[in-house]
């Protein structure tokens, strides 16, 4: 389970990086607030990470009651 948490987490840092390369080569697109932009979606990261992680720590929980209650 934290290893799971923790490869999302790159991979979502990941993705943001990349994202922040290709905004920085094509700015002229966005504007000059892409920085702004940038920095309230990695704001945004750990909130994220925080309702993935109850998702699927519920979901995990109902799949264990679901097993004890069909192999009982």
């Amino acid at each position: 389970m934290p290893f799971q948490l923790l490869l999302f987490a790159g991979i979502c840092y990941v993705g943001l990086s990349i994202i922040d390369q290709n905004v920085t080569r094509h700015s002229f697109l966005i504007g000059s607030n892409y920085e702004e932009v940038l920095q309230a979606a990695r704001s945004l990261l750990p909130v994220l990470l925080g309702l993935v992680a109850t998702w699927v720590m519920d979901r995990m929980r109902s799949i264990r009651q679901f097993l004890r209650r069909r192999l009982v």
